[in-house]
């Protein structure tokens, strides 16, 4: 017997709700990178990266602390959203095998295209992982001052959310970072 697919839109990541949206055209003539690329540029300045709660016994834990370690959870979930990773974490060391698994490829610096992935080498204790955004600038969560909106009441607030920046982070006080690898995936050459 065979298993049959649901197509709710629920289920579907939002490459594939695309694909069979009957307005779009036929399966696979959808031009993915400007969707893709639109949605990273959206993200910029947005908190909820910078918060990841996972209820536990004891309390709640927010897993990224308070956007100190989301640069992964951003990325492998907009990666995830348009089906380009099956999987999203929020740990580093699995940014490169998630990768791997979905048919990225590493390239050069001379190749790189807005959209491809750029894994920083480690920098004083953290590696980073973030978006090329083009002309020498990157999205990836970075530390900014963010308006936070709580039941009746705003406040600023520090937090890492996604922001564009150098590429090499040239700015820093302590120095830029080194790029480690670049990597691209195949539907994004359309």
């Amino acid at each position: 017997m065979e298993e049959s697919i649901s197509h709710e839109p629920s289920r579907l990541n939002a490459l594939q709700a695309m694909l069979l949206d009957p307005q779009i055209g036929e399966e696979g003539t959808l031009d993915l990178r400007p969707t893709y690329l639109h949605f990273i540029r959206k993200m910029v300045g947005c908190a909820a990266y910078s918060y990841l709660p996972i209820i536990q016994e004891d309390g709640t834990n927010d897993v990224v602390s308070g956007g100190r370690y989301s640069c992964a959870y951003f990325v492998l979930s907009v990666l995830q959203h348009f089906g380009l990773v099956e999987l999203w974490n929020t740990w580093m060391r699995e940014v490169e095998p998630l990768l791997r698994a979905a048919s990225w490829q590493e390239i050069s610096q001379e190749e790189m295209l807005p959209g491809d992935i750029i894994l920083y080498d480690t920098h004083d204790g953290n590696e980073h992982v973030a978006f090329y955004d083009g002309d020498d600038q990157a999205i990836s969560t970075a530390l900014s001052t963010v308006q936070l909106r709580w039941p009746k009441k705003r406040r600023d607030s520090a937090r890492r959310v996604p922001r564009r920046h150098d590429v090499l982070y040239r700015n820093r006080v302590d120095g830029p970072r080194t790029i480690k690898s670049i990597w691209t995936h195949p539907a994004l050459h359309g």
